[in-house]
């Protein structure tokens, strides 16, 4: 595969993974695990606000911005998952 050209758009996404193991290990319910990672979203935006990548990724207008949610049903294949995403 070629280098991408200096107009080539790069594409950049924000990862949430959701552990569906909350809900039966602490009890949660659907919508409490949905605001977790909702407000685990958010905090990392405020987290790296300073990043170049972050500024980027807050410019784009919808639909161009991507953001990408996995459900895992435990936490070994949600720890396994940035091993998996930096071979995409």
């Amino acid at each position: 595969m070629s280098a991408p050209s200096a107009s080539a758009a790069v594409v950049l996404a924000q990862y949430v993974v959701v552990r569906a193991d909350l809900m039966k290990k602490l009890g949660w319910n659907v919508g409490s695990v949905v605001a977790q990672a909702v407000h685990a979203a958010v905090a990392s935006v405020h987290l790296s606000y300073g990043e170049e990548d972050t500024k980027k990724y807050l410019q784009v207008r919808f639909p161009e911005n991507i953001s990408v949610s996995f459900f895992k049903k435990h936490l070994p294949g949600s720890v396994r998952l940035p091993t998996s995403l930096t071979k995409v």
